[in-house]
């Protein structure tokens, strides 16, 4: 049994060294595994989006309609225009123009603005949040290509090897040397990977679509890198909600309400009015035919100024209790969410620290493996020195650990990519 074992160890771990260095161009002759696209980097993924994504560009409108509509804080009533002339009166003081202009309390416009302000801000803190939440989708999916591209290389290497163990299993069919159930296990198993690099080709498309969706752009792209490797996760041991994209935005927010709570208590303020009057004596305009001669030094100015008391302030307070009540909620909402990504962060640590152990193990595997290189002789199929059933299990097992190897670095970088979206290190 220990012989047994030993040799289907050596058989694996040659295996596993002959697929690493199979180069792929020698492989699948007849499965074509181009993917078309220009290449290009997570950082230009993300440069690219920042430009061009719909969602960036809403959100970045929504700032820019913000900034605008601080404008309006200083907004003041119509200026009223008035003339009069009394043909009975002459020249006394209903003959003339009459300039009129209502306005809030000063503290009205301030608070207005502040409020407006405060908003601008929230607006940005919003851009910032769909930012990090983009970054975390196109990281996502770029890091999803690359580990189906992995896998594709390694079905592909694979495939060689299969598709000689298929010619080399019919020679031996039809020389009489084993029976035809070798020949067709060779080649049901040949077929089978050809249809798995099918699907993840396919896999690999769709994403790209997915990735160019997030883009916005019509151009297919692909990752630059070759190879699928860990992505070097850095100052990932602590979270503070308060000070997150989603924390921020969610301050932000309330400083914002804190600011219309103090715009809605202005109502209680007073407000003003001015009137100017000018006396204007039109010497052709005059039915009565009345002396004017004590007007002929000229025209004379009157003012007018006005307080507005808020007798009836009921409607006032109800919108004050409204904006508070919108205040309530929005911290409720707030705190919610703080439990939700405290808890979304303790669950991706542990599932990071379960990846990293994964993927050191795997590792470290690969590496005992790649010691024995060469140590080990290789074992030929054709040679007849293992029966095709140690054969077909080292392929079979080659192909589990090779693969493993792939979902524990994929595992591993998408737990990295969601830590890193809550902290906000995107």
């Amino acid at each position: 049994m220990n012989r047994i074992k030993i040799t289907e160890n050596r058989v694996v771990a040659c295996f596993a060294a002959i697929l690493l260095l199979l180069p792929v161009t020698a492989v699948a002759q007849h499965f074509d595994a181009h993917i078309a696209g220009r290449k290009v980097t997570l950082q230009e993924c993300f440069d690219l989006a920042a430009r061009q994504n719909l969602q960036m560009q809403a959100g970045k409108k929504s700032v820019e309609r913000a900034q605008v509509m601080q404008g309006t804080a200083w907004e003041l009533d119509k200026t009223e225009v008035s003339f009069s002339q009394n043909p009975a009166t002459g020249g006394e003081s209903d003959n003339g123009f009459t300039f009129t202009q209502s306005l809030d309390f000063p503290t009205v416009y301030a608070s207005r603005r502040n409020q407006l302000k405060a908003e601008t801000q929230a607006e940005k803190s919003r851009l910032n949040v769909v930012n990090q939440q983009l970054k975390a989708e196109i990281a996502n999916t770029y890091y999803q290509m690359l580990y189906q591209s992995h896998r594709l290389q390694i079905l592909l290497r694979i495939d060689s090897v299969l598709e000689r163990y298929s010619k080399i299993a019919e020679m031996r069919y039809k020389a009489g040397e084993s029976r035809q159930l070798e020949y067709l296990s060779a080649d049901r198993k040949c077929n089978e990977n050809r249809l798995e690099m099918a699907d993840v080709k396919s896999e690999i498309e769709r994403l790209q679509i997915d990735l160019m969706s997030q883009l916005n752009t019509q151009e297919p792209v692909k990752p630059a890198e070759e190879n699928l490797s860990a992505i070097a996760a850095q100052n990932l041991s602590s979270y503070h909600y308060q000070q997150s994209a989603d924390g921020i935005y969610q301050q932000d927010k309330l400083i914002a309400l804190d600011k219309e709570i103090k715009a809605v208590k202005t109502g209680f303020a007073p407000s003003l009015s001015l009137s100017l009057r000018t006396q204007c004596v039109i010497s052709s305009w005059n039915p009565y035919n009345i002396d004017r001669s004590r007007f002929a030094e000229g025209n004379f100015f009157g003012f007018e100024i006005g307080v507005g008391i808020p007798l009836f302030y009921g409607s006032t307070k109800a919108k004050v209790k409204a904006a508070q009540k919108d205040r309530e909620l929005a911290e409720i909402e707030m705190r919610q969410e703080q439990t939700e990504k405290e808890r979304d962060y303790r669950l991706c640590t542990k599932r990071l620290q379960a990846a990293s152990n994964r993927l050191k193990y795997y590792e470290q595997n690969n590496q005992a493996h790649s010691a024995q290189i060469s140590k080990l002789s290789a074992i030929e199929y054709e040679n007849g020195e293992i029966s095709y059933v140690e054969y077909v299990n080292a392929i079979e097992e080659t192909i589990d650990v090779l693969m493993k190897h792939a979902d524990a670095i994929n595992e591993y970088n998408q737990a990295v990519i969601a830590i890193q979206r809550l902290t906000g290190m995107m």
